[in-house]
This record gives structure tokens, sequence and C-alpha cells, in this order.
């Protein structure tokens, strides 16, 4: 927190050094165009070469002059027709008119001189002085001496010429001309002084608009419905320029500058055609688009401009002081001064700008560019004092490279960043890439001086995320024991070996590989371990049954089964099955040892008499009758006794669940050898005698 207070302070006094150095730029003063209403549709517009005096023309059946000087109507000449064309002298002292004929007057209103001329007459222009005065009429170009002579006349067709056009230099020794020739075309003509045609060029297949010639006579300017061209002193075309229509149009006095104007605009462009100023003119004040009209004149060095108005107010706009003024110095001192990135030279300095918009540049070495956009307006006084903002530079380098590189958290590029210009003040940097930590430091940078920051960055850790399912598995990490699922550690980035062990599961071993600065996985499903079964029997080779299914004979030694609970029946034949439940957990080896019972034989013994005592291999097994006794099949030696009686003896071999009965009679011990001889003579089976023994018996008895 504390260190975020520190950051701020220090942006906070950066910004407040900042403000402390103003960029000053004062507007001063501004000349406002002045307007006269004239009432009735214009049709031509005059300035006097210092911009004093004004000269209007206008339509039938309003047709008249008017005479203005500093704003105000000085007189009024009304005029049979319409004046299509007038002129002014330099200093204002003579005018000439045309419509249905060349009236020369003087500024007090006197009429010098008339020329009738049998057509329309469109235009007229005249030297300076007033020596000259160059006519453009239906009937074709004439030209005046200033006392009303006329000195030569190139003849038109006048009923195919329309809007005749004129200019002439101001020594009169060219005269430019151009005239719309019906079904043909617009054409430019060149004459000399002497009446000579020096060239005829068609230039357009409509109106030609306007003309003018330079004073030197080196180029000719020509203005059409939508475009305006540049010609040389022989025809030839240097440039056209798409970018307005040229109703009426005039190149400056030293060949620098041409105006153009169009409905809406008057621009000023150099000489290849580029735009270096101008006015828009509002919409409620355009120009009309009827037939051709002089509806702007300008001082031949372009600081006064008239224009007339013709879109629902009739009146005129004059801009005494067209240029507009801009007064720049540095601090320091001595900067270079560009305009729309054309070299001025050092400043101070004062500019004389047409009106539009600038972009001015002050440079100087050690300093930050000062830019600021100017609008010049007609006759603006503007002053700029720029501060100059002084460079400090800054080279960043870190290990490793390719680092981006912030200042103040705006990113100026990737490491290695060398002599980047900021101005003096507090900055926070911070250099940054990915899988190491960001390195941050509060620099301080003073003007025109350098520092460097090295940087070596730290790698960071990554992060290794380990689960299992099921859970509670222990992990270890290159052999060392970190903890039980699910775990997540920091590690520093590298390759690991990850061991995940439970109780009754197959431990998994995965290789991972931590990146710095990034989370890895091991997640694993662990399998269960399988258990094992070893079985043994007394007698061997008995039949093995798991849950009803026969695995094999014993002995059966690990023998693999999933942890579970198992039913296991044991069987051979003459054995009695064996049958058990066993539980084997996860991973255990139980072994089972089963000795089998065999099925056992049944003895049925009887004797006569009874109750004699019976033994199976001198074991008593009781006194007879003995009936269902149950033995273990084999042989066996059979003994049965009473008192008074001869003992009888016999082997029995019983087979596994034989049941055999035996009937014994018994022979007292004085019939003994009568009774044994009888016997051997008449059976051969000690079983038959043991059963017929006692009828013989009782026969003799009853003899």
């Amino acid at each position: 927190m504390t260190r975020r207070l520190l950051v701020v302070f220090l942006l906070l006094m950066f910004f407040l050094n900042v403000q402390q150095l103003p960029n000053l730029t004062m507007v001063a003063s501004s000349d406002q165009p002045w307007e006269y209403m004239i009432g009735h549709e214009i049709s031509s517009v005059a300035i006097s070469h210092n911009g004093e005096t004004i000269v209007v023309g206008t339509y039938y059946p309003y047709g008249a002059l008017y005479y203005l000087a500093n704003g105000e109507l000085l007189w009024k000449y009304e005029i049979s027709g319409s004046v299509y064309g007038l002129d002014i002298s330099a200093d204002g002292k003579y005018i000439v008119a045309v419509g249905r004929d060349v009236k020369f007057m003087t500024r007090d209103k006197r009429l010098l001189w008339k020329y009738h001329i049998p057509t329309s007459v469109n235009s007229a222009e005249m030297t300076p002085t007033a020596e000259y005065i160059a006519v453009g009429a239906l009937n074709g170009i004439h030209l005046f001496s200033k006392n009303g002579e006329e000195l030569w006349h190139y003849p038109f067709d006048p009923f195919k010429t329309r809007c005749v056009q004129v200019a002439i230099t101001p020594d009169g020794k060219y005269i430019a001309a151009t005239s719309l020739i019906e079904h043909d075309g617009g054409y430019v003509y060149l004459f000399s002084r002497d009446g000579d045609l020096i060239w005829k060029k068609k230039v357009s297949s409509s109106f030609v608009l306007s003309v003018d010639i330079s004073d030197n006579g080196k180029y000719l300017t020509v203005g059409l419905d939508r475009k305006w061209l540049l010609l040389n002193k022989w025809g030839d075309v240097l440039y056209t320029n798409n970018e307005l229509g040229g109703r009426a149009i005039a190149i400056s006095k030293d060949s620098k500058y041409i105006a153009v104007r169009d409905t809406r605009k008057v621009y000023i462009f150099d000489m290849e055609g580029s735009k270096v100023g101008g006015i828009d003119i509002p919409f409620s004040e355009e120009t009309g688009i009827g037939s051709p009209s002089k509806l702007m004149d300008i001082t031949p060095d372009f600081s006064s401009l008239v224009i007339g108005i013709m879109h629902g107010e009739n009146k005129i706009k004059v801009y005494s002081r067209f240029w507009g003024y801009v007064h720049v110095t540095s601090i320091p001192k001595n900067a270079t001064l560009y305009l729309n990135d054309r070299y001025q030279g050092k400043v101070p300095q004062t500019l004389k700008l047409f009106p539009g918009e600038y972009r001015l540049e002050l440079r100087k070495a050690g300093y930050f560019p000062y830019t600021e956009s100017l609008t010049v307006s007609p006759g603006s006084n503007l002053s700029i004092t720029a501060q100059l903002t002084s460079i400090a530079r800054l080279s960043i380098y870190s290990t490793p490279s390719e680092a981006y590189v912030y200042l103040n958290d705006t990113l100026i590029g990737k490491t290695p960043v060398e002599n980047y210009r900021l101005p003096p003040g507090f900055y926070e940097v911070r250099v940054s890439k990915k899988g190491y930590q960001d390195y941050r430091e509060i620099l301080t940078l003073e003007g025109r001086k350098s520092k460097t920051v090295n940087v070596n960055l730290v790698l960071l850790n990554g992060t290794l995320k380990m689960s299992s399912e099921p859970s509670g598995a222990e992990v270890y990490v290159n052999t060392s024991y970190r903890g039980i699922t699910p775990l997540t550690l920091e590690l520093p980035p590298g390759e690991y070996t990850v061991e995940i062990k439970k109780e009754g599961y197959a431990p998994y071993t995965e290789k991972a590989r931590i990146l710095p600065g990034e989370a890895t996985e091991v997640i694993t499903t662990l399998s269960l371990l399988n258990s094992a079964l070893t079985i043994f029997s007394e007698p061997s080779e008995a039949k093995v049954y798991l849950n009803d299914t026969l695995i094999g004979n014993t002995p059966i030694q690990n023998y693999k089964v999933t942890p579970g609970t198992y039913t296991l029946e044991i069987v051979k034949d003459g054995y009695e099955s064996h049958t058990v439940e066993v539980t084997v957990g996860p991973g255990e080896s139980k072994n089972l040892s089963v000795t089998l019972s065999p099925i056992k034989g049944t003895l049925t013994i009887t004797s006569e008499p009874s109750e004699a005592e019976a033994y199976l291999n001198n074991t008593l097994i009781g006194k007879t009758p003995l009936d269902g006794y149950q033995v273990i099949p084999g042989s066996y030696d059979l003994k049965i006794v009473k008192e008074g009686y001869q003992e009888y003896r016999v082997t029995v071999t019983l087979k596994p669940g034989e049941t055999k009965s035996i009937m014994v009679a018994l022979l007292k011990l004085e019939d003994t050898q009568t009774t044994t001889k009888v016997a051997k003579s008449t059976c051969g089976s000690g079983f038959i005698l043991l059963l017929l023994l006692p009828l013989a018996i009782k026969r003799r008895q009853q003899k």
C-alpha cells in the first residue's frame, strides 16, 4: 500500500511539473469583412489595387454602377440595360463598364467617353493606369486607348460566339481572351498589344467562364464549369485542377498564387496546383450557377478581396485584409519553424498566411518538436509562444531480452529499448516477460540527459497440481514425500518424477515438466491391485469351483482375482465336497489348505444271540444290533464277542458310501467243533456259514 501511494505521489508531481510548462497560443485580433446590400442581381465586381475602392455592376432591369469607398456608397450610376463586366484602375480614378456599349468614367461619376459595339459586350479589363482597355464582345476582341480610340478589333462570328472574357497584362503587352463557339467548344486566345493572334487553343467542349494572365505574360489561368487550367505562354496545359470550378480566377502580381472562385468557395493555390488557403462561403451566401458573372476580384498582392453574393440577398462582402498574421517565438530561442512540413527558417518571425488550416511545427536539437494546428481567418493576428520540452533519453536492457517494457503502464516496446525519448519527470518502469517475475522501478529522468537500466529477470516458480481417484493417495516428488492428493505445489522450473501411491492400488508414476509461471497438472485414476488365491487339498487333484466356475484341480497356486468375497467349493470323488467363503483385500495373497473327508460307508450288524460286542480293529463300537454305523471306507477286522459263545471274526471292506449288513449266528462253545466241521463242508463262504449255522443248531436240538 505504501509503495502504491509513493507511485501516485510521484506521478502527480510529474504531471504538475508538466503543467508548469504551458504552450501559449494567443489570438490577438481579426479584421471582420464589411458588407453592403445592393438589392439587385449583381453581375460583376472590381476592386482597386489598394483595396479601398469597390465598383459593382447589376443586371437589367436595374442596371447600374455602384461606387463605394471604405464601406460607403459614394454614388450610383443607372444604366439602361445591364452591366455585364467592369474594371477599375489601380488608384480607383477610372472605371470601365460594358453591356450594350463601352463606358469610360471617372470616380467623380463623369462619363469621359462611350463606344457603341453592335453586339453584347461581356467583359472588360484595363491596365493599372487605364492606358489600355481590353474588351470582349460577341463580335470579337477590342483594344481601346485611354482616350477612347479603338486600337484594333479581332473579329468573331457574333451568331456563333458566346461568353467572351478578356484579361490584359499591366503593360498591355499581352491580351488573353476566351470564347464559347456554339457546336464546337471553348477556346483560349493570346494576342499581342498590336492585335496579332499569337495562338489559339481549344480547352473545353462547353463554357469557359474566366481567364487571367500573369503580369509577366508567362502564365494563363482558365476557369471552366468544374475545373480550372494553368497554361504557359505557348498555350501548353501545365496541369488541370479538378478540385473546383473557376467562375472567377486571378493570378497574383508575383506569379506565386492563383485565386479561384466557385459557387461556395474562394481558394488560393500555388503555381503547382496545391491548395494553400482560402475561405468557404456559407450556403446562404453562395454564388448562383446561372450565366457567367465576374463575382470576385482580388488585389494584385492578394491582400484584399471582394465577392458578390447572389443567393437570397444581393450584396457584396469585402475582406480589406485577406491575409492573416501569425507571430511565432520559442523558449528556448532559435527553434526552426515548419509550416505544413515546409521549412520557414528560425523564430522569432511573423508569417503572412492566407486564410485556412495550418500545421505549425517547431524543432530544436535536444527538445521535443512542438506542434499546433492553426486556423487563420482573414485579417486575423495570432501570437504563439512555444515552450519546448527538453528530451530525456532512456535505455533499458534485460536478461533475457525480448521482455516488454512499460512506462506508467504504457507499452513502449521490447528490450533492448535504446535511447527512448521522454519529457523529464518521474516514471514507473515495468519490465515483463512470460515466465519471469515483473521488474519494477521508479525513475527520475532529467532533460537532455540519458539513463540506462539493466535488468536481470528472475524466473517464476511453476505450479504442480496433483489429483487422484480415489483421493488420499500419497505423493512423492523425486522420491520425497510431499503430502496426499489433492495436492498443489510451487516448484522451480524443471523436470520432476511424480509418484502417487495408495494401499491396495498399483502405484502411478509420471514425468512432469514445470514451466515458469505456468500450471502443470498430474491427474490419475489408480488401478486396484489384483489379489491371489493358493489352494491345497488332501488328497490333491480335487476340483475347485470359484463362484460355481471351475478354475482347476488342486493344488492351485497364486490364482489372480480382483479383491472381493468369493465362494470356493472343493470337490473330489469319494470325498465330501468342501465349501468355504473367502474374502481377499486389494493385493492380498491368501492360502487355503483343505483336508477332504471321505464319504463314509454304513455297517448294519446283527447277531444271534444279540447283545454281542462288536469290535472294529479291536475297538469296541457297540453291541448288536448296530444299525447304520458309519465308518471311513477301507478294510476292517470285525470281531463279535459274547460270553459263552465262540468269538466271531471277519474282514470287512467298505467303499465310500457303501452300505453292508452283517448277520452273525454265534456258536456256543460246546458246539464249536461240530459246527465248524459242518460249516466247512457245507459252504465255501464264511458269510453264508454264519447265516445258516443257527438254523442247523435248532434242528438238532429238536431231534
